[in-house]
């Protein structure tokens, strides 16, 4: 079982509905959704160019879940970049831990691209990991 998998098992484990939905319509790939019985992750698995890709999306919307941090579309922009931190920051210390990522950087790998291979996940991903670490005030700014 690859990680990916291994992740679907986990929200799933978690009482997390996860659905592949056709997304077309829309510029997401992925959403979550407050459902009564507790949260719904849709995923486009069709629009990913790769697996770590759709991990890393995974992980973001797992992050959406488990923080509560679901918004309507009308939502203003204040708050949808509040949750959409919250999500990411929740998600890049799930995936990458502090001990973890301390670590690579004490081995020398420094460059993002080069974090991103070790971690497996995409530069995008470990760019915003590198900013939660330093608004968290583990890294220099």
């Amino acid at each position: 079982m690859d990680r990916l998998e291994a992740l679907y098992e986990e929200i799933q484990a978690d009482n997390i509905i996860v659905a592949n939905h056709n997304m077309e319509c829309s510029q997401s790939r992925a959403t979550t959704i407050k459902v009564a019985s507790g949260y719904g992750v849709f995923i486009d698995n069709s629009r990913f160019a790769s697996r770590t890709e759709e991990f890393c999306v995974a992980a973001h919307e797992y992050g959406h879940a488990s923080t509560g941090t679901t918004h309507k579309v009308y939502s203003p922009y204040q708050l949808v970049s509040q949750h959409e931190y919250r999500a990411y920051k929740w998600a890049v210390q799930k995936v990458i831990p502090w001990r973890d990522f301390l670590s690579a950087l004490n081995n020398e790998i420094t460059a993002t691209w080069n974090l991103a291979e070790h971690f497996g996940v995409t530069e995008d991903f470990m760019q915003k990991a590198i900013y939660v670490y330093q608004r968290m005030g583990l890294l220099p700014a």
